[in-house]
Formats: structure tokens, C-alpha cells, sequence
């Protein structure tokens, strides 16, 4: 039985971070720490519906509705990795920092494949090893997290709007290969 503190607490955890993400886009929405602070206002808004769910007759639904919709993001976050390493390959060329979102969208399907077959060896070397691999998959996992909701949430508040006609554009950082710009920086210019 859900007691009427335990909903308190929740509803304040939900408010508190529903309000430190609104500051925080305020300020700067550009900031990882709001991708921090939508996803601890998320399973703060979902902890706090799964213990309503004893009390309204149809929140069941809800809450099993977003948890699937959770996992189904997550679970075609290595789709998106890799799709858009392809797309980088194909517009900057084979370059080893081009490989990032590739290589990583692979490993996050290669991991979990990889450590069954360590555990199944049952040697100790085989099972410290994929602890490691269970650690830093954890590591990089929360951190690909942060990111997903950095960008959803920059998807849902939007940016700044581009000036239809720039008289310069300005790009900061960006190399040039043999004199020109690269070939991803001139499709966005």
C-alpha cells in the first residue's frame, strides 16, 4: 500500500526537477545539464505514476505505455548511432575520428554478445572481464543516456532560429583540409 508521504515525496522530487530543468533551459539550453535534469524529471514523473497506479483504475496503462516507449528508445539508440556514423562516413570520407558513431553504435550491440560469451567461458579471467566490460558499458551507456535526452529535449524546446540570409558565417574550430572547408561543414554552410 502506497502511503501519502512516499506520493508527497515523489510529487516534490517531480516539481524539483521540473524546475531546475526549466532554469537550467532558461539560462542555457544548450547545456548538457538539461538532458540531466529531463531525464531525472522523467523517472522522477514515472516513479510517481507507478505509485498512482493503485489509486486511479486506468494509470496502469499509462505507465506501461511510456516504460515501452523507454525501451524502445533505448533500444534503437545503437540504430541511430549507426545510421548516422554511415551518414558521416559518407559525407567527410573514412577518417578515424569519422568512425566514432559508428564504432560505437556497434559496440553497443557487440557488448552484451561479447560478455555472454566471457561469462559462458567460466574461466575467472573470462568473468573479470566481463566485469570490466559491464562496468564500462555502464559508464558510457549513462552518458549516451544524458545525451539522447540532451538532444530530445533541444528537439522539443527548439533553438535558436537561423538568419534567412547571413551576410558571414562565422565557424569556429572547423580545419581545413588542402585549403577548402570540409565536405559535412559545406552541406550545412
Amino acid at each position: 500500500d502506497v502511503s501519502i508521504w512516499s506520493v508527497a515525496w515523489d510529487l516534490g522530487f517531480v516539481v524539483l526537477w521540473s524546475v531546475l530543468l526549466v532554469w537550467s533551459l532558461r539560462r542555457d539550453h544548450r547545456q548538457l545539464r538539461c538532458g540531466f535534469f529531463a531525464l531525472l524529471t522523467a523517472y522522477s514523473l514515472l516513479g510517481l505514476l507507478a505509485m498512482l497506479t493503485s489509486y486511479v483504475p486506468g494509470m496502469r496503462i499509462l505507465v506501461l505505455l511510456a516504460a515501452f516507449a523507454w525501451f524502445l528508445l533505448m533500444a534503437m539508440l545503437p540504430l541511430m548511432l549507426v545510421l548516422n556514423g554511415l551518414r558521416v562516413l559518407r559525407r567527410e570520407g573514412r577518417r578515424p575520428a569519422n568512425l566514432l558513431s559508428l564504432l560505437l553504435g556497434i559496440g553497443l550491440v557487440a557488448a552484451p554478445v561479447c560478455a555472454v560469451v566471457l561469462v559462458s567461458l567460466t574461466q575467472a579471467w573470462s568473468i573479470a572481464a566481463a566485469a570490466e566490460l559491464f562496468a564500462a558499458c555502464l559508464y558510457l551507456g549513462s552518458f549516451l543516456i544524458i545525451l539522447l535526452a540532451q538532444t530530445l529535449v533541444q528537439r522539443v524546446w527548439g533553438g535558436r532560429r537561423a538568419v534567412p540570409y547571413p551576410d558571414a558565417v562565422v565557424v569556429h574550430g572547423a580545419g581545413l583540409i588542402n585549403g577548402a572547408v570540409t565536405p559535412l561543414l559545406a552541406s550545412r554552410i
